[in-house]
């Protein structure tokens, strides 16, 4: 391309936090051509390092730059790209400012990173591949990033490809999906010969694509994608832990959740509206409100906290540590970590756990447990959830409580205030078993958003084995230690 097409269309300063930007205005007497973007309709000043993806020197010019950064446009981030003159830089060469504009903006993160995309297409309302079109492929070009992208075609493929996956070819595993996609594929390096090293070498996340996108909400606070995308090249590894279930003779992991009860059918069982988005399961679960609806069950549990001010206590000195903490060293899992330490479902309850009262579980509506704080955009369920505590949020409700109180209680899921009512147990567990009394062919169990038999559970922590992709070293802020 001449040189003569480069010419900047905008005089940038580099500052602490990024570059400010002096735009210069189109104006069509003039001779100059601006290639990339409309400047008369900009008036961004400000680009911050964080939102910068790649910046080289341009050919034969003095101190022009091609920047790619991350921007809102039209609701949305997606990528863009100017050429801006750093005459002011102070930098020896073209190549090392560029150079220390690439350090300030990938700090704590390992630069260009190998990404395997795993996308599903049909998830949600089907728009998986305009999502990622528009906003997550740009991204990665812009980025240089070394990416390969693999469309899921049929149930457990992503788990198949877990299973088979090289892993020394890649670095990040990215779901553009829902949170099936990151479920399935967990679990089949959970399967491999090799899954420590899998757990160790490979960083999982989700670039949201789904009617749920739980695992991006609570790891990046967002559902849209060319921003998650961002924080996947920028974040830094940390270890989350995850659930290990027993059900039958089967063996699985889980990242998210376990449902039974209301929560469960107003999921799984509205899954022929999934073309509706996530308003299907508000609906669903209106109506088993509404219809105080049962699901008996006996459960038996190993607390780690049962008093719910000890969990606040526990959550707020948790941020504190993390706060104080200058690195955040990643120890790799062992063979020996991914196996039970419980007997088997078929085995006695052990001494230590305790059985919940039958009065209460007779008349349960909602067992939930969980190990992020987001399920749905508005849907906080688990705000003390804490990534690598060695615990699951457990919430039962109750069936008894009056339509109004479970009314007002549900709309304070949105800054996760329920848990704070005296109306819901909230405990953080290291183990549990689940035995549901319902008929099976009606009712359903849901284990990250996917359906599974309606038979006993066994659930047990397995802690700090999944590589995630984490700000400051938690999830995103939930506010639970202010209530």
């Amino acid at each position: 391309m001449p040189s003569e097409s480069l010419l900047p269309n905008a005089i940038g300063a580099l500052v602490d936090d990024g570059i400010h930007i002096t735009w210069r205005l189109s104006n069509e007497t003039t001779s100059l051509s601006y290639i990339c973007w409309p400047a008369a309709t900009e008036e961004v000043s400000h680009i911050p390092y964080h939102s910068i993806v790649w910046c080289s020197p341009v050919a034969d010019t003095e101190d022009v730059f091609e920047i790619s950064y991350v921007t809102l446009i039209s609701k949305l981030h997606k990528m863009k790209l100017i050429f801006v003159q750093l005459s002011e830089a102070g930098y020896q060469s073209s190549e090392r400012c560029a150079s220390q504009i690439l350090s300030a903006a990938y700090t704590g993160s390992f630069h260009q990173p190998r990404i395997l995309l795993l996308l599903n297409t049909k998830g949600g309302k089907g728009d998986g591949a305009a999502i990622y079109k528009s906003q997550i492929e740009p991204i990665l070009r812009a980025a240089r990033t070394q990416f390969t992208c693999i469309e899921t075609t049929h149930s457990k493929h992503a788990m198949q490809i877990g299973q088979e996956v090289d892993i020394s070819k890649y670095d990040i595993v990215a779901c553009c999906s829902g949170d099936g996609i990151p479920h399935e594929f967990i679990n089949g390096l959970y399967k491999r010969q090799d899954s420590a090293d899998a757990f160790n070498k490979l960083a999982v996340t989700q670039l949201p694509c789904g009617s749920g996108n739980a695992f991006s909400l609570s790891t990046y606070g967002t559902c849209d994608s060319g921003l998650a995308t961002l924080e996947m090249l920028k974040l830094s590894t940390m270890k989350m832990d995850v659930m290990l279930l027993q059900q039958r003779d089967n063996t699985f992991l889980s990242f998210l959740s376990q449902a039974y009860g209301a929560i469960a059918d107003s999921d799984i069982g509205t899954e022929h509206l999934r073309w509706m988005g996530p308003v299907r399961f508000e609906l669903g679960l209106a109506y088993k409100v509404f219809t105080k609806a049962r699901y008996p069950c006996d459960l038996y549990v190993k607390y780690a906290i049962e008093n719910k001010q000890q969990i606040k206590d526990h959550f707020r000195l948790y941020n504190k540590y993390q706060d104080s903490k200058v690195t955040t060293e990643v120890l790799e899992v062992t063979s020996e970590e991914l196996r039970s330490k419980y007997p088997s479902i078929t085995s006695s309850i052990p001494d230590d756990w305790k059985a919940l009262p039958s009065q209460e579980m007779d008349n349960l509506s909602i067992f939930y447990v969980g190990n992020m704080p987001y399920v749905l955009t508005d849907a906080q369920f688990f705000p003390a959830a804490i990534p690598d505590d060695g615990c699951m949020d457990l919430l039962l409700f109750n069936s008894k409580m009056s339509v109004l109180d479970y009314t007002n209680l549900l709309l304070n899921v949105s800054n996760g205030g329920h848990v704070h009512h005296d109306e819901v147990r909230h405990a953080k567990v290291t183990a549990y078993r689940l035995v549901p009394r319902v008929d099976p062919k009606h009712h359903y169990i849901s284990i990250d958003g996917e359906s599974f038999p309606v038979e006993p559970i066994q659930v047990e922590v397995l802690p700090k084995v999944l590589t995630v992709l984490l700000k400051d070293k938690s999830y995103v802020e939930t506010r639970f230690g202010e209530h």
